[in-house]
C-alpha cells in the first residue's frame, strides 16, 4: 500500500513535469515527514490485494508462460477477472454487486487451482505459490466479508478456508 508521502511526492512530480509550477499557487502537495500529518486510516480493500497479489504472480506466470502457454493465459486471465469484477462491483447496485463478487471469487479459485496445477507440474516452487496462496486468501476472505455484508453470502465459509 502506497503511503500518503510517496502518493504526494508523486504528485509533486507529476505537476512539474506538465509544466506546472511546485507550491500553494499551483496546488503542489509537500510530502510529509514520516510519521506526521494525516495517515491513510481507510480499509485495504480486495482489489488493492489482488492488484498486490497480480503483482507478485506476474514473475510466475512469465515463468510458466515459457513451459505451458496456455496454462499461464489462463492464470492471467483468472487473476484479472478477479481484479476486474471486484472493480466492477465497486459501481454496482446491490443486485449485481452480489453477483460480481460470486464471479469474482470464482475466478479467484481459479486462479488458485492454476496456481496449484503449475507447482503440480514442476514449473513453479511449490512453497513460492503457498506464499501467494496465502496471499490471495486474504483476497478470498475480504472479499467473502463483503458478499456476506450485501447479503449474498450463502456458503457456511469462503471459498479456499479463508475466515
Amino acid at each position: 500500500m502506497r503511503s500518503l508521502a510517496r502518493i504526494a511526492a508523486r504528485c509533486g512530480r507529476c505537476l512539474a513535469a506538465l509544466g506546472g509550477r511546485e507550491g500553494r499557487a499551483s496546488g503542489a502537495v509537500t510530502p510529509l515527514a514520516p510519521g506526521t500529518g494525516m495517515r491513510d486510516t481507510s480499509p485495504i480493500t480486495a482489489l488493492e490485494l489482488m492488484l498486490e497479489a497480480i503483482a507478485e504472480l506476474r514473475p510466475l506466470a512469465e515463468r510458466i508462460r515459457r513451459l505451458d502457454r496456455s496454462l499461464a493465459d489462463q492464470l492471467r486471465r483468472a487473476a484479472s477477472s478477479t481484479a476486474l469484477n471486484l472493480a466492477e462491483a465497486d459501481g454496482s447496485d446491490a443486485g449485481n454487486r452480489r453477483a460480481r463478487l460470486h464471479t469474482a471469487l470464482g475466478s479467484l479459485s481459479e486462479t488458485r487451482a492454476a496456481l496449484r496445477v503449475a507447482a503440480a507440474w514442476g514449473y513453479v516452487d511449490g512453497e513460492v505459490v503457498a506464499v501467494i496462496d496465502t496471499n490471495l486468501d486474504r483476497v478470498a476472505a475480504t472479499s467473502w466479508r463483503r458478499l456476506e455484508a450485501c447479503g449474498g453470502a450463502q456458503r457456511s465459509s469462503p471459498p479456499g478456508g479463508a475466515s
